[in-house]
């Protein structure tokens, strides 16, 4: 009979060790619901998998900064930290389709093969497969998140993409001319990213974006796109809790099409006539 008693959390991380791309686990487990709470969940948030003929948890990075961090008491769940949550392939694919609902459609805009398109905040690489089936090749992007950016490297290598990494902070970025932009902003900071968005677009430039649901009721920040834009339209999608649209949350969404102005400056205030702004619920 085993009288082991079960470690302490603080002890257990202090039980754990990195080699190379490796977590290894103390010997003696902790209790499941500790366990699926702070370390399953943790390590799967990090983008761990359970490697189980080395019995080791194995990460697209080196882990040992992250186990600091544990050990430490200070982790921060990093979709928390960053505000980054996956954008489901269905989703990216519904904003292309609302963007011809709209009368809009990228391939009479612009060449995609030659187009210079882009990511602002990349993640995992989600939305940039989605320009890559829609047939673009000259892609660009920003991602703050180390551990994102790491598994994103090796997903573009691994996929052969032609994409190029502009820098972490798309906000400090100087990079302009772009053709079109595909987004899932963090939502905390999704008007300044949309404002800058617009800066780098070149004139009738298409942005395509996904916004938080409060955006849809803020008619400040629409009239600013109306003074931006030469079109805008949004649509409105609730999320279910027994099938939310983001993993781990049931916030809902907005799908954001936008055209930039054709003029090179926006004027100093929105027009009072509108040249847009069309909203849809569904």
């Amino acid at each position: 009979m085993n009288t082991t008693a079960a470690p302490s959390l603080s002890e257990f991380w202090a039980g754990c060790r990195v080699e190379g791309h490796l977590l290894f686990l103390p010997d003696t487990p902790l209790p499941k619901k500790l366990y699926t709470e702070q370390v399953y969940r943790p390590l799967l948030n990090l983008g761990g998998e359970w490697v189980k003929p080395v019995q080791a948890w194995r990460f697209p990075f080196n882990p040992t900064e992250r186990l600091a961090e544990f050990r430490a008491g200070v982790f921060t769940k990093l979709d928390s930290k960053y505000h980054y949550f996956s954008t489901p392939a269905w989703l990216s694919h519904n904003l292309f389709q609302f963007a011809q609902e709209c009368g809009i459609r990228p391939w009479e805009l612009h060449d995609v093969r030659t187009a210079k398109v882009g990511d602002p905040s990349a993640g995992r690489g989600d939305l940039l497969k989605r320009l890559r089936l829609e047939g673009y090749t000259n892609l660009y992007y920003y991602e703050l998140m180390p551990e994102n950016r790491q598994i994103l490297e090796r997903e573009v290598k691994r996929l052969g993409m032609n994409a190029t990494y502009l820098g972490d902070d798309f906000e400090k970025g100087t990079e302009t001319g772009f053709d079109l932009l595909l987004a899932n902003p963090p939502f905390r900071h999704e008007k300044r990213h949309i404002d800058r968005m617009l800066d780098v677009l070149v004139p009738g430039g298409l942005l395509l974006c996904i916004t938080s649901p409060k955006l849809y009721d803020d008619r400040a920040f629409q009239d600013r796109l109306d003074g931006r834009c030469l079109l805008w339209e949004m649509r409105l999608l609730e999320s279910d809790k027994d099938d939310p649209i983001f993993e781990g949350t049931n916030i809902g969404c907005v799908m954001l099409v936008a055209r930039k102005s054709c003029k090179q400056a926006a004027p100093a205030t929105p027009p009072s006539a509108k040249q847009a702004g069309q909203l849809s619920l569904v």
